[in-house]
């Protein structure tokens, strides 16, 4: 590209009733002016003619390498019963390590013989399968596995519940095949590790969608030693040494803040948490204009109301409402430990993203950083999820500086399985966007990729519209938000999560020339139509186009 190009006539979201000029040079934004006003400039340009250029989308909670590694497992993502389950079971083979790896189904759509109905392993024997199989289902909190694959591990009856974890059960104690939360790891930590080359090439097709899509920056929510548990357990240390050599080498062609995560999905402890941030020194924040940041820290404080693993202010269907999946042998315990977390994260200057999907964890969380911030500083630290706010707590976060990053496509996907389990008002009630917005509150919406897929264009009509997949969205329904409210949050909203709304997450003189340009004029008042229909011409990131073109 030219030392200095010049987008002409463009559409900026923000400003839909005019047209503008954008001159980019050295990564940055050098010029920005209403195309009538356009004076001489050096440089190549490019005639837009009317079509739409946003600031980059910072996909502010993404997996990436699971993500990447998503692309080469078993897709049970449309197994929408058993006979669908078994039908894409069969055709998969053992990889060249002889597991079988797979991802993507939903426990609400699988039957078994285990409690209340469950999925056991014995449907994956039904597929014909005797090779160790280890199976992630969508959001990451549940894997079944076979007989096979509970040998490898030790797994018996008398294997106790790890922290944070639950082995499904029969009656007599033995393992069913399905394990809640941390009890993942048994598992994930007896099937071969993925190569080195695995996993850079897991790296390398992630960015590579991404940046199709217009996406620009991403936060690895929870990499490092305590990743084990996670999704496909691949985000260890050797992938956390990848991205800083990436960076270091200047092959990292995309903004990335990592997250490190010591204790897993469960069993946070600030022993573990303490030592790990000693180990790994100082906070490594994402400067201005550069490409990686390692300066913030993931706790698993619950899990999900899908498993009950949430911890819950009222009874789920079965009586009981779950608690934290932080360490400690009772309520107490528990509170005890999350606050002693979060003033370790916070007294060493790093920032905090705590995955809260029940209404007592948030408000536990949100107390604990009011305890923590009254030294003066303000963390910024921030909810994950955060799905069942009320008004109270809400206020407490704006007053205190908490982030809330949420995912609508999760909610979408989701649709009416929590019904039985909360109640049709309590389930419908989840994520209150435009009750945070009117807050004050700083949202982020992300993908969770690959918990959903990481396509920005539905995020932001999903959350415009506030429908479920199996159910029309309520004309009455008050959190919907516009949007050009959801864009914020994808790009400005993203930015002041990581503390770098300073420079990027704008288009704006002096901020990064990262940028993406659509194919066409969006209509911003519309349902969404015109943006979902939409296509991304081209991909800046610092000023390069690193996808699609700006000719034509």
């Amino acid at each position: 590209m030219p030392s200095q190009i010049n987008l002409r006539n463009v559409s900026l979201a923000h400003y839909p009733s005019a047209l503008f000029d954008v001159s980019v040079r050295a990564g940055r934004i050098i010029a920005l002016s209403l195309s009538s006003e356009r004076g001489a400039t050096e440089g190549e340009n490019f005639d837009l003619h009317g079509r739409t250029l946003i600031a980059g989308i910072d996909d502010s909670h993404l997996h990436l390498i699971e993500m990447g590694r998503a692309f080469t497992a078993v897709d049970l993502r449309n197994a929408e019963d058993n006979d669908r389950f078994l039908s894409i079971l069969r055709n998969a083979r053992p990889e060249s390590n002889g597991w079988i790896r797979g991802q993507g189904w939903d426990i609400t759509a699988l039957t078994g013989d285990g409690p209340e109905g469950r999925p056991t392993s014995s449907l994956i024997s039904d597929a014909g399968h005797s090779a160790p199989a280890v199976l992630g289902d969508f959001t990451g909190h549940s894997t079944l596995v076979n007989k096979s694959a509970l040998t490898h591990a030790g797994i018996d009856s008398q294997t106790p519940d790890p922290i944070g974890g639950r082995i499904d059960r029969y009656a007599d104690g033995s393992p069913t095949g399905l394990l809640f939360e941390s009890a993942s790891a048994l598992v994930l930590a007896k099937m071969p590790a993925p190569t080195r080359s695995d996993l850079k090439s897991a790296i390398t097709l992630g960015i590579a969608d991404l940046l199709s899509r217009g996406i620009t920056a991403f936060t690895e929510p929870g990499i490092g030693p305590g990743a084990d548990s996670l999704l496909g357990g691949a985000a260890g240390e050797e992938a956390l040494e990848i991205y800083q050599e990436l960076a270091q080498s200047g092959e990292l062609p995309i903004r990335t803040t990592l997250m490190l995560l010591f204790s897993g999905l469960g069993g946070s402890n600030v022993k573990d948490i303490a030592s790990g941030l000693e180990n790994f020194g100082k906070a490594r924040p994402l400067l201005p204009h550069s490409f990686l940041g390692i300066d913030q820290v993931k706790i698993f404080a619950d899990g999900v109301p899908r498993s009950r693993t949430s911890w819950m202010k009222e009874p789920y269907d079965d009586g009981t409402c779950g608690h934290m999946t932080i360490e400690g042998s009772s309520d107490v315990e528990r509170l005890q430990e999350l606050d002693l977390i979060i003033s370790e994260i916070h007294s060493r200057g790093w920032q905090a993203g705590l995955h809260s999907t029940g209404d007592a964890t948030s408000e536990a969380i949100i107390e604990s950083i009011l305890r923590v911030q009254k030294d003066g500083r303000d963390g910024r630290h921030y909810l994950i999820h955060g799905n069942y706010l009320n008004e109270s707590n809400m206020r407490k976060m704006s007053d205190a500086g908490i982030g809330l990053n949420t995912n609508p496509l999760i909610r979408w996907m989701v649709g009416q399985g929590n019904d039985a389990r909360l109640g049709v008002a309590r389930a419908r009630a989840n994520q209150p966007l435009q009750s945070a917005l009117n807050a004050g509150i700083s949202l982020a919406l992300s993908s969770d990729a690959p918990v959903s897929e990481p396509d920005w264009k539905r995020i932001l009509v999903t959350a415009h519209r506030r429908d479920l997949r199996d159910l029309d969205a309520s004309p009455s329904d008050s959190q919907k938000i516009s949007l050009i409210d959801g864009l914020r949050s994808m790009t400005e909203g993203g930015a002041y999560q990581n503390r770098t709304e300073g420079w990027r997450g704008r288009i704006e003189v002096g901020y990064a020339a990262d940028l993406v340009l659509l194919d066409r004029q969006i209509d911003w008042n519309d349902d969404g139509s015109s943006l979902l229909e939409s296509k991304v011409q081209a991909t800046l990131v610092a000023g390069e186009c690193k996808y699609g073109s700006l000719e034509g």
